[in-house]
């Protein structure tokens, strides 16, 4: 079978071995990105350098991202200039990319080794399946805590459904921000704690989740197979030190989105 965009790809790769041999290695990422400028310009190859791809959510500007190349409107770049392999974070920055941009083919490509190393990525988005989970808070919330829980359910399905699977922890969590703006209703990033130990406290400390109206904690995970223990133990003891009673883990994994309720008696 044919590899999409053969001729292309094959240009670009070519660039590749060129920037690595001529500029040499143990250079800064920028170095890199302006030789393969040069070397698309050489051999008349179309792109697009750190062009902004934003995400609006209902007409405002939530994420924008800033890949390295788009070259011919049909392949995304991503350079590296770093002495180890590539790691998970580079390849959800590269699937964002391609999933903003609506291209199928990207490269991450890693000149801080001896060699030029290069990984193809095909990138095919999907649907998302939903599973939700809310057992645990059946029957025992009621009032505000009600309302705030389904308002920031529909919020994430409608994110979910908008946007689809495919992107980071960071970017659903700024597009869950800018929902949460707009409705309005008032959220804590990062909400700060005092834990206790034998009723003293041991200091001020960061919570990675969002806290909305002072009363639902939102712990969202990204590209995860599924919602574990340690996420719904992880969450049970952000709402132990907020001293509040419910909240939400979601994850906008891999092939699905899952939503889980959480509480403490």
């Amino acid at each position: 079978m044919p590899l999409v965009d053969e001729e292309l790809t094959g240009e670009i790769k070519r660039c590749f071995f060129d920037v690595h041999n001529q500029v040499g290695l143990g250079l800064p990422e920028d170095a890199y990105q302006k030789g393969l400028i040069a070397a698309f310009t050489a051999r008349r190859i179309p792109f697009r350098s750190k062009p902004e791809v934003s995400l609006t959510y209902r007409g405002q500007k939530s994420v924008s991202f800033f890949p390295d190349f788009i070259v011919a409107e049909r392949v995304v770049l991503e350079l590296k200039a770093q002495r180890e392999e590539f790691a998970r974070e580079n390849y959800i920055q590269l699937f964002s990319y391609l999933k903003a941009t609506d291209i199928r083919l990207g490269f991450l490509v890693n000149f801080g080794l001896g060699r030029v190393h290069d990984d193809r990525i095909l990138f095919d988005s999907k649907p998302p399946v939903i599973h939700e989970d809310w057992d645990v808070v059946k029957g025992a919330i009621e009032g505000e805590d009600k309302t705030l829980l389904t308002s920031l359910r529909e919020i994430l399905l409608e994110i979910g459904h908008q946007f689809g699977l495919g992107y980071g922890e960071a970017t659903y969590q700024k597009l869950a921000q800018t929902a949460l703006r707009m409705r309005p209703l008032p959220y804590q990033l990062k909400p700060k704690v005092l834990p206790l130990f034998n009723s003293h406290e041991i200091g001020l400390f960061e919570l990675e989740c969002l806290c909305v109206s002072s009363r639902i904690v939102c712990l969202i995970t990204a590209l995860r197979d599924g919602i574990d223990l340690y996420d719904i133990e992880r969450a049970r003891s952000y709402l132990k030190n907020l001293r509040q009673h419910f909240g939400v883990v979601a994850n906008l994994g891999k092939e699905r989105l899952e939503l889980r309720g959480v509480r403490v008696q």
